[in-house]
């Protein structure tokens, strides 16, 4: 936490999004960790436990106008990438290859790969080898292209870390597992790995592996808010928090404190919020596909015998109770997962759980802490429809140590806050000049503001920004620009709001707080300045 000179707490992060070819973010050094799994034609290749192709392969490394850099403007990937991997391989192609060479005695291959455009730029291997007698057509491993400038043993691109200094946590709510959008149940082995390739994604998008995730928390010295997959099994979910708890070997999580992890856990002094899924309210594709398989799962559970309480006195089923309270009570099991594996003392401090919603609508988002409050908690639907309507009328009930009164449904009776850490939303500014940006704010953003604060204060919860900011106004050199962007957050972090994510780090759709790093200074673009100038850097 930072602290203006106003003593206001300040808890500004931002969101990073995709790890794939082509997103403008690029955080990581190793740009084969954000590769492509094509095989020329689309078809993936397959890869072991640890992520690592087991037969002669190829990548994208760039894709569309993005130069490998941060953003799209100015040639970041030019030059000499400094390359490596255990193995061998008869044919390296793709971009210009200099300086192969194969040392039979350590099994390792270098050579030196070389881009001059900022169109699609792929590497081919073929005739491999994973050891001197293997196999032709095995694979490689510890496949590595570093950035120019970069070495084997760099982790994060240095563009990246230039600009993360004002922010005190990162999300990556668009982190696209190939499950994060998807309707297929997500396997743990089916992850993306740390130590293989091909985080960017089977299909188009792609997705950092925990413990990327993790480890770029621990060495940035900031937290992390990630999301889960909406459809994660227990497996999976004990799986996860043990991975955040105690660290794992790049394929399985252990299960006690480890004496010298291959990947570490999250840092004692880190917290990591999570959320299940992205805006599981949205419609668009590909967010519409969880959203409606949400509808889905719970008509046949209250089909079933609702199990999970949808129906809970006092309500009918219609498609977004049964959206959104599927989501309360998936939150509630992570909840609960999470709390088995760290324990109490580690709830809420540094592992705490969200729950988010639109901020033009706090109907969505109460649906889900409503289900919560009825079902997990001790209030009766009159009593929930009172608070949602009355603010202040939440029946005030006394909780027995260990939460050991029954509500009507046999559980445990225990405040929101037992489950919840925060309630999240996202007040974005639109408009098509400074003067349309000024007023949409007026008029709208500062109420969805106060909205969210007075309903996640009414509860017991933080109020949060899970992202935020202006959202499509695309000049990043406007006069006025930077005072608006100010003015929000200094609005937010004085009437008590909590974490706020600015949506997003770089883009050059409007979005972005700075287009790109390759062109000038990020200190120089207006938006930039603004977030170092609330976070008390300047």
């Amino acid at each position: 936490m930072i602290l203006k000179s106003s003593s206001v707490p300040v808890e500004l992060g931002v969101d990073v999004t995709w790890f794939n070819t082509w997103n403008e973010s690029q955080p990581l050094a190793n740009v084969a960790s954000h590769g492509r799994n094509t095989a020329g034609t689309g078809t993936p290749i397959a890869v072991d436990e640890y992520g690592d192709p087991i037969s002669d392969f190829s990548m994208y490394i760039y894709e569309g106008n993005n130069p490998g850099g941060l953003g799209g403007g100015g040639g970041a990937q030019y030059g000499e990438h400094l390359c490596s991997f255990n193995g061998s391989a008869s044919s390296i192609t793709g971009g210009t290859i200099t300086d192969i060479n194969y040392d039979s005695g350590l099994n390792k291959t270098t050579f030196k790969y070389t881009t001059d455009h900022a169109g699609n730029s792929q590497i081919v291997l073929t005739g491999t080898k994973r050891t001197f007698g293997s196999e032709i057509n095995t694979g490689v491993t510890n496949f590595k292209m570093m950035r120019p400038g970069h070495v084997e043993s760099d982790f994060l691109n240095s563009l990246f870390t230039s600009v993360i200094e004002p922010f005190s946590c990162f999300r990556t709510g668009q982190n696209w597992d190939d499950y994060t959008y998807d309707v297929e149940t997500p396997l743990w082995a089916n992850r993306a790995k740390p130590d293989g390739l091909f985080m960017g994604g089977i299909k188009t998008n792609g997705a950092a592996a925990w413990e990327t995730l993790i480890k770029m928390a621990n060495d940035l010295e900031i937290d992390l808010w990630i999301c889960i997959p909406a459809i994660a099994d227990e497996t999976y979910l004990t799986k996860l928090f043990q991975t955040f708890m105690y660290g794992s070997d790049g394929n399985e999580p252990y299960t006690s404190i480890q004496e010298s992890p291959v990947w570490s856990p999250l840092a004692q002094e880190r917290k990591v919020y999570f959320e299940i899924g992205n805006e599981i309210w949205n419609s668009i594709a590909p967010y519409g596909y969880i959203t409606n398989l949400m509808d889905t799962l719970a008509q046949a559970e209250v089909t079933d015998g609702d199990a999970n309480h949808y129906l809970y006195p006092g309500s009918s089923y219609n498609f977004w109770y049964g959206v959104r309270r599927r989501v309360g009570y998936l939150t509630v099991q992570a909840s609960n997962v999470c709390r088995s594996i760290v324990g109490d003392s580690n709830m809420m401090t540094r592992f705490r759980p969200v729950i988010s919603g639109q901020a033009a609508n706090s109907y969505i988002g109460n649906l889900s802490l409503s289900y919560i409050r009825c079902v997990y908690g001790g209030y009766d639907w009159y009593d929930d429809w009172l608070g949602d309507h009355f603010p202040g009328h939440y029946k005030n009930l006394v909780y027995a140590e260990d939460g050991v009164t029954e509500n009507s449904f046999g559980i445990a009776a225990r405040p929101i806050n037992y489950y919840i850490y925060g309630y999240a939303v996202a007040p974005y500014i639109n408009g098509e000049d400074i003067s349309g940006l000024e007023t949409y704010y007026n008029a709208h953003t500062i109420g969805w503001m106060n909205n969210a604060i007075a309903l996640a204060n009414d509860i017991g919860i933080s109020p949060m920004c899970y992202e935020g900011g202006i959202e499509t106004y695309t000049s990043y050199t406007d006069e006025g620009i930077d005072g608006i962007i100010e003015n929000e957050l200094n609005y937010w972090f004085s009437h008590g709001g909590g974490l706020f994510c600015y949506y997003s780090l770089v883009g050059n759709n409007g979005s972005g707080l700075v287009p790109d790093l390759t062109r000038q200074n990020p200190d120089d673009w207006p938006k930039f300045k603004a977030v170092r100038n609330v976070a008390g850097l300047t």
